[in-house]
């Protein structure tokens, strides 16, 4: 399916921001937020029941991936800016968020720095909120690696240098993503994934799809990657207890990337987000929100 708009945005600073709509534009909004490095406009986790429930569902290239020129530099809070820019060109004036794997980290920040304006979050698989919040949990930083703490610690002195050095890091992964973008796994995704989500890497439609937007995402190569990855390392702009919307913190308990420490690092941010809850999916890994994207759009509607 495609979406029923894709157009470009001209920004009040010069940039362009690219988006979509998906299902109906009558419906009521929602905003998704999508991951890294997969997260183009141009993916959804189940386009027919989008359709089915009727929400007019927005997606937006965050700056330097897909067809959103770069920002630099740039930082977290410059996130929730373009989002209110781009609801203000939209009309919408109140709107819940979902934010799913990197994505969640920027719905967050959506959640305590647009006000009123965020309706309730959603997110989604998304360990940033924990794992990399030196600010709230200063022993995430002990817990890195030594590579990630030269990296954070030149990002405090000259992000400028941090993001050449990503860019130098990452460069020809990114290309070979771009080019080969199930090269996204060592091996057979089917094979390589938990079993929960081995359903969404057999269904040609479903990957195809997700492969494409990877592409899209890296249309500009290393560009907008590279400060994909250096965001979380630099000052947020808000603390999660600043939070006030009701929050859903929604994860597989089969996703690798937790490396088994899902439910205490989501835990940590439940004691954070005033009211926030914790759900756990017992079948699902990373791809959970496909699996109950109906359940998660009926949750913030």
């Amino acid at each position: 399916m495609e979406p029923v708009v894709d157009e470009v945005l001209d920004l009040q600073d010069g940039r362009r921001l690219a988006y979509c709509e998906w299902g109906s534009r009558e419906g009521a909004p929602v905003v998704f937020i999508n991951g890294s490095p997969a997260g183009s406009r141009l993916w959804i986790p189940d386009e027919r029941v989008t359709e089915d429930r009727a929400v007019r569902l927005v997606t937006f290239d965050r700056p330097g991936t897909g067809r959103s020129d770069p920002k630099a530099p740039r930082r977290l809070s410059d996130v929730p800016l373009d989002l209110a820019a781009l609801a203000d060109a939209l009309e919408i004036e109140r709107f819940p968020v979902i934010g799913y794997s990197t994505g969640g980290v920027y719905a967050a920040a959506c959640a305590a720095l647009l006000g009123p304006r965020v309706t309730g979050a959603a997110i989604v698989s998304t360990r940033h909120l924990a794992l990399y919040n030196v600010g709230e949990r200063p022993e995430s930083y002990d817990e890195l690696d030594a590579e990630s703490r030269a990296v954070y610690d030149l990002a405090q002195q000259d992000p400028l240098a941090a993001a050449e050095h990503c860019k130098q890091q990452d460069a020809e992964w990114v290309e070979q993503l771009r080019e080969r973008p199930e090269s996204i796994w060592d091996g057979p995704a089917e094979e390589r994934a938990p079993e929960g989500d081995r359903w969404f890497w057999r269904d040609a439609e479903r990957t195809a799809s997700f492969y494409s937007s990877i592409r899209e995402a890296l249309r500009q190569g290393i560009e907008g990657y590279k400060w994909e990855s250096l965001d979380v390392f630099l000052p947020w702009g808000f603390r999660l207890s600043e939070i006030s919307v009701p929050v859903t913190i929604w994860y597989g308990v089969q996703d690798a990337r937790f490396q088994g420490r899902g439910l205490e690092l989501e835990k940590w941010v439940e004691e954070r987000i005033p009211g926030c809850t914790v759900v756990t999916w017992d079948d699902a890994g990373h791809m959970g929100l496909v699996k109950y994207w109906d359940t998660v759009l009926d949750s913030i509607l």
